[in-house]
């Protein structure tokens, strides 16, 4: 089934609003957010489906957003997303059980990502 509501956290104004643009015309239910700590907020208000989560954002980075985030809905879906110090990120992603983006990325590939999650917990 794919999913509905999907919240993105990343503190560039045009990535924020290219994915928000891509994920309404297929179908989703957007919610956007400039840091982790409004990401926080405000998934604890939305309950996003899937959080898309940049790494490197001012107040609250995306780790410490991503346990924050866990301990608010542990069942939600995360993947984090960087442009920077990739490999290292990848790894650290793949420890926490994390899904993981680099950017720059294709959108074709966000697609899947939203398509297919919720999935496994369906």
């Amino acid at each position: 089934m794919g999913v509905k509501r999907v919240l993105v956290a990343d503190d560039q104004k045009e990535l924020r609003e290219m994915l928000e643009e891509m994920l309404c015309l297929a179908g989703c239910e957007v919610h956007t957010a400039r840091d982790g700590a409004e990401a926080v907020q405000l998934a604890s208000a939305v309950q996003p489906d899937l959080v898309l989560l940049d790494i490197c954002m001012p107040r609250l980075d995306g780790w410490d957003a991503y346990r924050a985030l866990r301990q608010l809905m542990p069942g939600v879906e995360v993947v984090v997303m960087t442009g920077y110090e990739v490999e290292k990120a990848a790894a650290q992603a793949q420890a926490m059980g994390v899904g993981f983006l680099a950017k720059p990325f294709d959108l074709d590939e966000v697609r899947r990502l939203v398509n297919g999650a919720g999935e496994q917990s369906a």
